[in-house]
């Protein structure tokens, strides 16, 4: 009768083969609550050591009950560390933004990715290989059911309390607002807020959620929207050729122009002493990848990154001829709203075919010569691939200014690399200027979107987290050529409002820009507005 009461009925049979299973189990699931919880900060360790216990569980269980059938397990597995190692390397969930990316990703830049991440990566494949292989432990049904109630409870009860509540905010209606803008359906959107609810508990949904995002979203981009400006109007001295130069994942605080102690803008550096260009300062991106804020920056929308009315369509309705010269790759689905956007130039070319030896930026200089050469008034566009990782890879080899003598994984050599391409950019920014003022244009050059910090965790990589440092979203402005006092000096300038720079900059205007003060009221705001890694419009105090 004694035996009634022994605990055998929990775990069994208990032999070494299930011990070692439920071990690698318990282990894995312990892992991923750990990298879930590294950014969450709790007023208590007791509460820390609750969330990590409970998480630990409710992985755990999901995982055992998947692996009824290996496949389902092996995706589920898969999924769950993809989302382990974006959360480890980049302080994210795999948001909307992340997908994107990945869909667009290189060869090259995976590679750099691997090298940079190959201990979580390397650990994670291991364990994946072992659980998919590794026999399934033997539970009770007794404790089977616990573990589903406790999960349960832990992840779904809370959300489940205060999602009425949080139907009557304000934020539930942006949240609401933003997935429709960017082409959910009315069930789709508040089913990804669900997801989003209920993934403060558990993680993984709000990657899911950034699933179904990005499928919402590259279906409703297939769309071309066709809205032209009304009541162009051109300025008679405004010049003749337009001149924009993209940047990409260039920092303005590692500029010399900026005050960056290091010298690695000595040809702008010269121009601006000169009076031959200007220099702004305290510029913020429209968003924190090229994806997200390079549609918000080219066009005028109401809430977000999907294309409407393009500063391209303001220039054609003024009578100019529109090229798209481009260093990065030629997108498709993953960048439909883009596509939809260059594909309104009357010419476009691209010298990026995808693969792993990306082109050098100054191989761009031929387009442009041939596209100045062209009679009657343009538009030329020149998008870099500038500072875009990795670093080495962005100049001509052995002629970088700041040796490297270390492994390509110190932060010194990091920062130099870095550092080099902001100076061969330079060099051939100087010389587009050079070209731009002998043709009596007008000249523009900004970046996409900053890094992070090399004094961060995650030292020059593209700002995902929710809350971004602000320094990753600071970025170069700098005009020449006619109008190079476009722009009034203030505090700050954002670039989620480029139309409005555009316009002023360009001398052309049409009443969307001028009804009701627009660009003179979002350009007097006091707050940065951006696009974040989620599609979320957001604010943040300089």
């Amino acid at each position: 009768m004694r035996d009634e009461f022994l605990p055998v009925n929990f775990i069994r049979p208990i032999d070494s083969k299930n011990l070692a299973t439920l071990t690698l189990w318990l282990a894995y699931a312990s892992v991923i609550s750990y990298i879930a919880q590294m950014d969450v900060i709790h007023e208590s360790t007791l509460k820390y050591i609750a969330h990590f216990t409970l998480q630990t569980i409710a992985v755990a269980t999901l995982t055992y009950l998947a692996s009824k059938s290996r496949f389902i397990l092996l995706i589920l597995v898969v999924i769950i560390f993809t989302d382990a190692v974006v959360k480890y390397a980049y302080a994210s969930e795999m948001t909307i933004s992340v997908w994107m990316s990945l869909l667009q990703t290189q060869s090259s830049e995976t590679s750099a990715f691997l090298t940079d991440n190959i201990f979580i990566i390397a650990s994670s494949f291991l364990l994946m290989t072992l659980l998919v292989l590794l026999p399934r432990p033997k539970f009770s049904s007794k404790i089977t059911i616990t573990a589903i109630m406790i999960s349960l409870l832990y992840v779904v009860a809370p959300a489940s309390i205060n999602l009425p509540y949080h139907y009557k905010t304000l934020e539930y209606q942006n949240y609401i607002q933003t997935r429709l803008a960017s082409g959910s359906s009315q069930v789709s959107a508040k089913t990804q807020f669900i997801m989003h609810e209920i993934g403060n508990r558990f993680a993984l949904l709000k990657s899911l959620s950034g699933l179904v995002q990005s499928i919402d979203y590259i279906a409703f981009s297939n769309t071309i929207s066709d809205n032209s400006w009304t009541n162009v109007v051109v300025k008679k001295n405004a010049p003749e050729l337009l001149v924009i130069v993209i940047g990409e994942s260039t920092r303005a605080d590692n500029m010399s122009i900026y005050g960056y102690e290091r010298d690695t803008t000595p040809n702008l550096n010269r121009l601006s002493e000169t009076g031959h260009i200007k220099a702004y300062k305290n510029v913020y991106s429209a968003g924190t990848n090229t994806w997200n804020s390079l549609p918000k920056l080219l066009t005028h929308t109401p809430h977000n990154s999907i294309q409407s009315q393009t500063i391209i369509k303001l220039a054609k309705q003024a009578g100019y001829k529109p090229y798209w010269i481009s260093n990065q790759q030629e997108s498709d689905d993953w960048g439909r709203a883009l596509v939809n956007i260059t594909d309104q130039v009357n010419k476009s070319i691209f010298i990026n075919s995808g693969e792993a030896n990306v082109p050098l930026d100054s191989e761009l200089i031929p387009h442009f010569n041939r596209a100045i050469e062209d009679t009657g008034k343009k538009l030329i566009i020149l998008h870099l691939y500038a500072t875009h990782s990795p670093f080495e890879m962005r100049y001509p080899r052995g002629s970088g200014y700041f040796k490297n003598t270390g492994n390509a994984s110190d932060l010194e050599t990091i920062l130099n690399s870095y550092d080099n391409s902001i100076r061969y950019i330079d060099q051939l920014l100087s010389e587009i200027i050079r070209k731009t003022k002998q043709a009596h244009g007008s000249f523009i050059y900004f970046s996409d979107h900053g890094l992070t910090s090399i004094e961060t965790a995650r030292p020059l990589v593209h700002d995902i987290r929710k809350n971004v440092d602000i320094s990753s979203l600071r970025v170069p402005l700098i005009l020449a050529g006619k109008n190079i006092d476009a722009l009034a000096e203030k505090k700050f300038h954002s670039l989620y409002y480029f139309e409005c720079i555009f316009s002023a900059w360009s001398m052309i205007s049409a009443d969307e820009l001028t009804e009701n003060n627009f660009c003179k009221n979002k350009m007097e705001q006091q707050e940065i507005t951006y696009i974040g890694a989620d599609l979320e419009v957001r604010k943040i105090t300089p």
